[in-house]
């Protein structure tokens, strides 16, 4: 039978069952055709199987062992090892020390895959109820790659396996990975959809899920996941848990469903909604519209034309640069509307809204509100409660609206009408217009400095 000296030798049993023993150098060894049987003994050493049903020892050192065609058992002995198996046969992986490397190949037709558990605590990888691979419980890691087809990929109960990392990659084609009814104990997961138009449901443990590139529809599932869509578009829910979300590139919808979730939307334009829980959403680039719905919310809508909907709760809202519409609805809202010609709604609740920069429409709603147009001209209506409003810089128009309101112009030509209620108002700086004489005028008032500072543009 062949076998390799006592130099870095490379040795090929080509056809027929051959016998192929190395030394304790660096080898190359290659079975060929037939069934053979390789023992790399010492040193780091490659081992190909080749076509036929092999037994493929790599002994001591750090070797690198793939099975390839047919029905192979893989022993990678002492030291890190890295196996391959082609998925096809009824490949055994095992190996004596930990700290050792899976990768399992799928064909390029469309295969359908099962990650389960034996009795014994090893993973058993199945293809289209054929080809099996069983990895026993010392390979740490374990790198499921699905190829090219349309792969459906089922993660079954992995109770008894002692702690594994599991990397299952769609690679390229339209898959399917499920892992919604996943019993995982020890293991950790990895979802990377790759190329195509993917659909990948997590763990009820906390996974972690790329979709990459194509439009992919990427679910959670219960636990504290960490879900990034990629390029292209995206539809993204994080189901239960307080989940972490990325869109990536493209026009993607983002929903965190139950639990306190930070929602990224990144470029171009996406919709954002936190569902239920204190939810941080921010747009990123783009046209976004960012929906807090339940919980004391936080939006950031960034770059360009934004909408902003608060929900119920005390939200915090932020426009960002670029004109952008913000809306508290139900709750106490803090609204600042930054760079930009903005739109600020308080409607219900005692809701601060600071217009900031640029031309802003501040509309207070129902509530006792505190309002500050900030730079810029400025149009604030205080609607219904006693509001206090401030008109900043510019040439301003303040509306107070009914209740018994604090009205101040500050700096600028400012027109100011207090309209029903007992109102007290000020120009202060500029040459203004008040229009309504029965409110109180009173130059010297000022208002007591935790509210100007609440207020502050």
């Amino acid at each position: 039978p062949p076998a390799s000296g006592n130099q870095n030798d490379t040795a090929n049993g080509g056809s027929g069952n051959d016998t192929i023993l190395a030394s304790d150098t660096n080898d190359s060894l290659i079975g060929g055709n037939g069934d053979d049987f390789i023992d790399a003994s010492l040193g780091d050493d490659i081992i190909f199987g080749g076509s036929g049903n092999d037994t493929l020892l790599g002994g001591n050192g750090d070797d690198r062992i793939s099975g390839q065609l047919g029905t192979d058992m893989l022993d990678g002995g002492n030291g890190d090892d890295f196996f391959i198996t082609d998925d096809q046969g009824q490949d055994i992986v095992v190996s004596t020390t930990g700290g050792n490397t899976l990768e399992v190949r799928a064909t390029s037709g469309n295969d359908s895959l099962t990650v389960t558990a034996t009795a014994e605590g090893s993973i058993q990888i199945t293809n289209n109820g054929n080809s099996t691979v069983t990895v026993n419980e010392t390979i740490r890691n374990i790198v499921l790659n699905a190829g090219n087809g349309a792969d459906n990929i089922t993660i079954g109960d992995l109770t008894d396996v002692e702690t594994t990392f599991l990397q299952v990659n769609g690679s390229n084609g339209a898959d399917t990975i499920n892992a919604s009814n996943a019993v995982l104990g020890n293991v950790r997961i990895e979802f990377l959809g790759g190329f195509g138009n993917d659909t990948i449901t997590g763990s009820p443990s906390d996974d972690t899920i790329r979709g990459e590139t194509g439009d992919d529809v990427l679910n959670g599932g219960m636990g504290n996941d960490t879900i990034e869509g990629g390029a292209d578009d995206d539809t993204i829910g994080g189901d239960a848990g307080d989940d972490s979300i990325r869109g990536g590139s493209g026009d993607d919808i983002l929903n965190g469903n139950e639990g306190n979730d930070a929602i990224f939307g990144g470029g171009d334009d996406d919709v954002v909604d936190g569902d239920e829980g204190d939810d941080t959403l921010e747009g990123g680039g783009g046209d976004d519209t960012a929906i807090g719905n339940g919980g004391n919310d936080v939006l950031r809508g960034g770059a360009d034309t934004d909408k902003l909907f608060g929900g119920s709760g005390n939200d915090t809202l932020e426009g960002g640069s670029g004109p952008d519409t913000l809306r508290g609805q139900l709750g106490d809202d803090s609204i600042r509307g930054g760079d930009g010609d903005d739109m600020l709604f308080g409607e219900a609740g005692d809701d601060t809204g600071i217009g900031g920069d640029g031309d802003d429409t501040i509309t207070a709603g129902d509530g006792n509100d505190g309002l500050n147009g900030g730079d810029g001209v400025d149009r604030i209506l205080g609607n219904a409660g006693n509001d206090t409003m401030l008109g900043g810089d510019g040439d301003d128009i303040l509306l107070g609206g009914a209740g018994n309101d604090v009205i101040l112009g500050q700096e600028g030509v400012d027109t100011i009408d207090g309209q029903g209620g007992s109102d007290t108002v000020a120009g202060n700086e500029g040459l203004d217009n008040i229009a309504d004489p029965a409110s109180e005028i009173d130059e010297s008032f000022t208002l007591a400095q935790e509210i100007l500072t609440a207020l502050e543009a």
